[in-house]
């Protein structure tokens, strides 16, 4: 309301004056007291209306903003030339017998070494141990920088392991966005797994092209081919097929079903795989073993490097030629695969 002024006392010399004086001074006081408050309500409001003008300041933000990166209240931050960088990867790929989910990755330029990581699932999809510390290369433009990993560690068969893997890439100018990992030697089909979309994820994913078992009896050998897939590599310790080509890999059980008591010699030569251009090639990978009468052998490996992109049909062939025979159409028995 409007600040209430002292009556004027009546005048009496001197001591009037004085009570003027006074009473002026009072006056003064309380104008200068309304006008301060006011003051600080317009600084207040003013600060108020700042914060809040474009409807998304709220009080207790400390969103500063990112200048073109992520919001990081999100959690991820991925500012071209930022220091510090994080970003969600969740993607998979298939090297050998293990399959590796990127998760995270982050980039902090104040560390003095390895400011690069990514932490890794490590899934052994195999049936032998395997060493997580396969070859991990991070390429953003021309910045590369390949993996270490901080221990040893040995993924059993069958099971998972948290993996961080670290990048020693001390001038990141770039965005995380734009970084490539690449997994696999030089000379080996290489996974690629891209942190953003700037080029496709190639992740090997092992694909079913035997749509059931398939079993025959041919001569004297019983084979049930279980599973069929095409994929990047072996899934236990012989690693990755080579640059350019796939592996197709078959399980099959065997039986030696004849009298012979000698048994039965199972190879290398005993398979071969018909290409769609007429030529063959034999097993990467075979059994070896002398089959006794009626002796079952289960979940063998076999696997053949076929060139890429994998199209069309192909003759899984189980060749078996006795002592004393020769090669012919008739001691060769042929189950087609359409990829």
């Amino acid at each position: 309301g409007v600040p209430l002024v002292p009556a004027l006392p009546e005048r009496r010399g001197a001591g009037w004056r004085a009570a003027v004086f006074a009473g002026a001074a009072v006056v003064v006081l309380l104008a200068c007291s309304l006008g301060g408050f006011k003051v600080f309500q317009s600084l207040a409001s003013s600060a108020s209306s700042g914060n809040n003008a474009n409807g998304s300041r709220t009080s207790g933000s400390t969103n500063h903003g990112s200048q073109g990166g992520v919001n990081p209240g999100s959690g991820v931050s991925i500012t071209a030339g930022g220091r510090k960088q994080t970003a969600e990867v969740n993607k998979s790929a298939w090297y050998a017998l293990l399959k590796l989910t990127f998760r995270t990755v982050a980039y902090d330029a104040s560390q003095n070494s390895y400011q690069l990581t990514a932490d890794v699932l490590v899934e052994n999809i195999g049936t032998d141990p395997a060493d997580a510390d396969v070859p991990i290369a991070f390429q953003d433009g021309d910045l590369q920088g390949t993996s270490i990993v901080d221990k040893a560690t040995s993924v059993q068969a069958g099971t998972k392991a948290d993996v961080t893997y670290r990048f020693n890439l001390p001038n990141l100018t770039g965005s995380l966005a734009s970084g490539v990992f690449t997994i696999g030697r030089g000379d080996e089909a290489r996974a690629v797994v891209p942190v953003g979309d700037k080029v496709p994820l190639v992740d090997y994913k092992p694909r079913a092209v035997l749509a059931k078992p398939v079993s025959f009896t041919f001569r004297d050998l019983s084979l049930k081919y279980d599973t069929c897939e095409v994929r990047g590599g072996w899934p236990y310790q012989f690693g990755q097929a080579k640059q350019g080509y796939l592996m197709l890999y078959c399980v099959f059980d065997l039986t030696y079903v004849g009298t012979y008591l000698g048994g039965h010699y199972v190879g290398v030569a005993n398979f071969r795989l018909g290409l769609p251009d007429g030529t063959e090639v034999g097993p990467a990978n075979a059994p070896n073993y002398d089959a006794s009468s009626g002796q079952l052998i289960p979940n063998q490996p076999l696997a053949y490097q076929i060139k890429a992109p994998a199209k069309g049909t192909y003759l899984l062939r189980l060749v078996d030629v006795h002592p004393g025979e020769k090669r012919a159409p008739q001691y060769v028995h042929e189950t087609p695969i359409l990829l």
